[in-house]
């Protein structure tokens, strides 16, 4: 998981918010976290103007999945597309943000989506805007708990904390915020111990290690923070988190000033280049006139080298030519106990091998007996089937009997590939 408690210039107040009318803000500058029935009452608690907004669980959609592992701007025009799959919604009706983790397989980079309508998106903006608020980022609450249990190092476990709208389930897997859920609000520690096992079976990590934050009390889990998971969020980057909700136009304004900024980059750069040109072409010329002087005795060298370069390629080519026949003469593919080896692998119980000839340039010959022509057959597709060898021929079988016995008695000549004769491996387009 790459690192995601950065600390920005300066902690801003977290204020969570939800389709109800109850607030919940974490002020950094006194570290506690308060409620209000409205974000005007939460609005004249807070000194700062500027906060991060802190979408509910229910407000937001939470999804991992495999992209890619491609670049941030490639997965973004690729999720665009693809956004309305993956929610209950249609994708012109979203805003969406990604995290890309450093969980990379073959099936492709983890990447952790979230996404809220718009039209929710608008009234949070609207919403503060009207307590005299500044909305300076958006988050999903659940990336609290991520940095949670980073912050615990416990990097695979669930996330439980009271929430507006129930009891808040959250799963890490390495490090990630995997899966979201909202059980309903309950103080029994079994019922909540069932909700948790419940949460792991639906989003497939193995159970692990419980975290509760907040003040929520579960006598079984392995870590009591007692801070809420706003409280994390407050000392985030959210820049680099990577999951910051923007409206539409806002992104496409952000965009086009970072394209403008890197259009004045690339004005000023080219400009730069073209005073180191002019500089570089003023040097050149003088040094150009000082080495014309040479130029002819040296193209005459260069000249009578590449001659002598092209006669010595000539000789190597001609010695290379040579080589190759002479290497498949004196140093065949196969030798005969190679050859005897595969032949004996593929010997049938009821056959025996009675006489084998292996010649320089000459066809392997075996001969042999049998009880039987099917066990012959056999053999004889054995040998078809080497890509060792080729031309594979029965040249006879004859019956006979041996000690009241009847047999057969066979024999097979192929060609082992490599085993060629001087003669032959000169020719042009044999086949070795």
């Amino acid at each position: 998981m790459g690192e995601l408690m950065s600390k920005p210039k300066a902690a801003l107040p977290v204020v969570r918010w939800t389709a109800s009318a109850e607030i919940t803000f974490y002020d950094p500058a006194v570290g506690a976290t308060r409620d209000f029935r409205s974000l005007k009452q939460a609005a004249q608690a807070l000194d700062s103007r500027a906060v991060v907004a802190c979408l509910s669980r229910r407000t937001a959609f939470i999804r991992s999945l495999r992209v890619p592992n491609i670049s941030p701007q490639e997965v973004e025009r690729m999720l665009s597309v693809q956004i309305g799959q993956l929610f209950p919604i249609k994708a012109e009706e979203l805003a969406f943000g990604f995290r890309l983790t450093n969980d990379v397989t073959p099936e492709g980079r983890l990447a952790i989506v979230d996404a809220v309508p718009l039209a929710t998106l608008r009234k949070v903006f609207a919403d503060f805007a009207e307590a005299g608020l500044r909305v300076e980022h958006v988050v999903p609450a659940a990336f609290g708990s991520a940095l949670m249990a980073q912050k615990l190092g416990a990097m695979t476990c669930a996330v439980v904390e009271v929430a507006p709208e129930g009891l808040a389930i959250d799963i890490i897997d390495n490090g990630e915020l995997v899966y979201s859920r909202i059980a309903p609000a309950t103080e029994d520690a079994e019922t909540i111990e069932t909700e948790i096992a419940r949460t792991f079976g639906i989003s497939g990590v193995q159970p692990a290690d419980v975290i509760v934050a907040g003040n929520l009390d579960l006598p079984s889990a392995q870590f009591r923070p007692g801070e809420s998971t706003l409280a994390l969020l407050a000392g985030a980057d959210i820049d680099r988190l990577g999951v910051k909700l923007e409206l539409p136009e806002e992104s496409r304004k952000r965009k086009q000033q970072k394209e403008v900024a890197k259009t004045r980059l690339a004005v000023l750069g080219l400009a730069a280049a073209l005073l180191l040109c002019a500089w570089v072409g003023l040097d050149y010329s003088d040094m150009r006139a000082a080495a014309k002087k040479s130029d002819s005795a040296w193209n005459s060298k260069t000249a009578r080298l590449k001659r002598q370069r092209d006669t010595l390629q000539n000789g190597l080519n001609e010695m290379q030519r040579m080589a190759t026949p002479i290497s498949r003469s004196f140093e065949p593919a196969q030798t005969a106990s190679d050859v005897l080896t595969v032949v004996g692998q593929g010997t049938p119980d009821d056959l025996w091998l009675t006489g084998f000839s292996f010649e320089r340039g000459k066809p392997v010959t075996i001969r042999g007996t049998s009880k039987a022509n099917e066990s012959i057959s056999a053999f004889l597709e054995y040998l078809s089937a080497q890509d060792r060898f080729r031309d594979v021929k029965l040249v006879f079988a004859n019956n006979g009997v041996i000690a009241d016995t009847p047999v057969v008695n066979f024999s097979i000549t192929f060609h082992a590939v490599g085993n060629i004769p001087i003669s032959e491996a000169q020719k042009k387009g044999v086949k070795a």
